[in-house]
């Protein structure tokens, strides 16, 4: 009996960065300043491009884990630090950014108080922080206090959408952030380039997990001029292409097939698509 094979799930259309983009627009001033004192808030302007899904994937089910390298008949290459630090413009060195699995016993009520939600678990989804915010808005006489929370909470939503994206399901923002950005003045001091860098080279090495997509489509669109890097990546989108189109019209004769025997009224039951497949 064969074993069939997980399929990939489709990278999403813009991994986060139209909606990244859409609540930098919104932020008070002040708050976007604080932002840009962490040095992440460039990433919050980056251009919005519209993935290749096809090309992500493509090159996804080339990557070879135990050499970090995706596996072409061109050779193998792969994304550098460099090319991850021109893409996404964080720098590498200083203090690494490592979630300790014991945090402090406080911590429900701290990342409350950074966040200046309601805090109750580890992780919220980051529609619901952005829906706070948005509801409470901010004003000229808010307190300085509030401006550092709202502030707090759209970094956290960076974090989660764009640099340490997972892709799956429901956008969880993880508190445990909160405090390498308690200071936003520190937080530019941190290792975020080597850590990003980090989980795309995971997320890589589980498939099933496609995140970053915006650095693997953008890596790949820079090296457009590399002929045989996109001439290979059209093979295997077209492949893609034929195949699905094959297995559309597969399933269409099967079902006619079925349709014909219920109608000639086979002694035995009439079979189901499915059954045919098994056959």
């Amino acid at each position: 009996m064969q074993t069939e094979e997980k399929a990939l799930p489709m990278p999403k259309k813009y991994c986060g960065t139209v909606r990244v983009r859409e609540w930098y627009s919104e932020l008070y001033p002040e708050v976007q300043s604080r932002v840009r004192r962490t040095g992440l808030g460039h990433i919050a302007t980056c251009p919005i491009r519209e993935l290749d899904s096809l090309t992500v994937r493509a090159l996804v089910e080339r990557w070879w884990p135990s050499t970090h390298t995706f596996d072409l008949p061109l050779g193998e290459v792969t994304i550098t630090p460099l090319d991850f630090y021109m893409i996404m413009g964080l720098p590498f060195g200083g203090a690494p950014v490592t979630l300790a699995p014991a945090d402090r016993v406080d911590r429900f009520t701290y990342w409350g108080r950074m966040t200046g939600l309601t805090v109750t678990q580890r992780g919220l989804p980051a529609t619901a922080m952005r829906r706070h915010w948005k509801e409470k808005g901010l004003t000229d006489q808010s307190p300085s206090e509030e401006h550092d929370q709202m502030a707090r909470c759209f970094l956290l939503y960076l974090l989660a959408e764009v640099v340490f994206s997972d892709m799956i399901g429901t956008v969880t923002v993880n508190l445990a952030f909160c405090r390498f950005l308690e200071d936003f003045d520190a937080a530019a001091e941190l290792d975020w380039g080597g850590s990003a860098y980090a989980h795309l080279l995971y997320m890589l090495g589980s498939p099933s997990l496609i995140g970053c997509s915006y650095v693997i489509w953008t890596w790949s669109y820079e090296r457009e001029q590399d002929a045989l890097l996109r001439a290979e990546l059209e093979k295997q989108r077209l492949e893609f292409e034929r195949c699905r189109a094959e297995l559309t019209q597969a399933r269409v004769e099967i079902e006619a097939l079925c349709l014909d025997r219920d109608t000639v009224g086979d002694a035995g039951a009439s079979l189901s698509v499915d059954d045919y497949y098994h056959e």
